[in-house]
């Protein structure tokens, strides 16, 4: 398993654990039944998979210089887009709050690598979108074990994806993490939908990682329409150096990733 963070756990809880804590609810607050876990009433599982954090930039103040109805139906258009991962046959989840998406998927048949391609397969359509929409997105990939409910998710996966996906100078979404045999295991990515780039802006404390894998979205942009909306938007940001340079970084990602892409 690659790991995924040096990040303390405060949560001792796992299944095994619970299911043999007594039923008797006025020494926990827990029971177990039929699998779940059961919190005062809610039920929520145990899983194990990647956790995902896309946060929408410049939304702060946009209503001040656009019509808000142009923006929250383009934000719609994208949020929708995604939803339709729901029905892509993964054990997955989406949620939007705001100006955020959370995404959660199983691994699948205990395939770490094979999971995390087939998730970013479908993913890329739905930032091509968000860019065809004046959407535009950061964020960052986590992986480990993690509780779910339809009330709210929580677990070690979440804290991390919730510091690391803000640590980055650019558009795009990102996976990190360190292993010593790194050769050895980029070969496990699919170059189509993940590519290692050493070159992220990454404006962390301190980059930790040795392994960049980002989604490969530059190699889908049929036409080169997203670039040519990212052009304009660096173009229109020329008067403001910290917006500008969030282009700058990301067109150079995409110039460097059609460069080293062969698709397949």
């Amino acid at each position: 398993m690659i790991p995924y963070t040096n990040l303390p756990s405060n949560s001792n809880i796992t299944l095994d654990k619970v299911a043999n804590i007594s039923n008797d609810s006025s020494n926990t607050p827990f029971t177990f039944f039929e699998g779940k876990i059961r919190m005062k009433g809610l039920d929520f599982r145990e899983k194990e998979g990647f956790v995902i954090f896309l946060d929408a930039l410049g939304i702060k103040g946009i209503w001040e210089n656009e019509d808000p109805q142009n923006v929250i139906n383009r934000w719609g258009i994208v949020l929708d887009e995604f939803h339709e991962l729901e029905k892509k046959g993964l054990d997955l989840n989406v949620y939007g709050f705001s100006d955020t998406i959370i995404i959660t998927s199983t691994k699948i048949n205990n395939d770490f690598f094979g999971t995390l391609n087939l998730l970013c397969k479908f993913l890329i359509p739905c930032f091509l979108k968000s860019i065809e929409n004046r959407i535009f997105l950061r964020g960052s990939i986590t992986y480990g074990k993690f509780f779910e409910s339809t009330k709210i998710t929580i677990g070690q996966p979440i804290d991390e994806c919730a510091l690391l996906h803000n640590d980055f100078d650019w558009i795009g979404l990102s996976y990190l993490f360190w292993i010593p045999n790194l050769t050895t295991i980029l070969n496990y990515f699919n170059k189509d939908y993940l590519i290692n780039y050493n070159l992220l802006p990454y404006k962390g404390h301190n980059n930790h990682y040795n392994a960049n894998v980002c989604l490969n979205w530059p190699l889908h942009d049929e036409n080169q329409n997203c670039l040519s909306i990212l052009t304009k938007e660096q173009m229109d940001n020329s008067n403001n150096p910290l917006v500008y340079k969030k282009y700058v970084n990301t067109i150079r990602f995409y110039n460097w990733t059609v460069q080293n892409s062969v698709k397949l």
